[in-house]
């Protein structure tokens, strides 16, 4: 089992470390990589595998039809800018409330400017 020797008096949390140890395995491989692979690691044990489960489950980890475990890079949140006419118009505060409405539902950030 892995062991952290950090700073004396550094609070960890074991089961974060061992989330975390077998997600940069999988990041370091950039391959997929057979569970039985991941179990012969010397830090994971079989216990484990509930971890891989739930990055499966959280889309951290993908597994493939025959098995195999593999990093999934998450997109980074897109953000774009909008430059309105004026808040002072009517027209032009609709479309940029509409703009702002979407982009968070969308889950995209938005950066709102005035031209004027």
């Amino acid at each position: 089992m892995l062991k952290w020797s950090g700073p004396k008096g550094l609070y960890l949390i074991p089961v974060v470390s061992k989330a975390l140890d077998i997600l940069e395995l999988l990041q370091k491989e950039r391959a997929s990589i057979p569970g039985d692979d991941l179990s012969a690691q010397p830090y994971i044990q079989d216990h484990d595998h509930r971890i891989l489960k739930t990055f499966v489950y959280r889309g951290h980890v993908a597994r493939t039809e025959d098995g195999l475990y593999r990093f999934v890079a998450r997109p980074k949140k897109a953000r774009f800018g909008f430059g309105s006419e004026s808040a002072e118009m009517p027209f032009s505060q609709e479309v940029t409330d509409s703009l702002r409405t979407a982009a968070a539902a969308a889950g995209v950030d938005l950066l709102v400017l005035d031209n004027r």
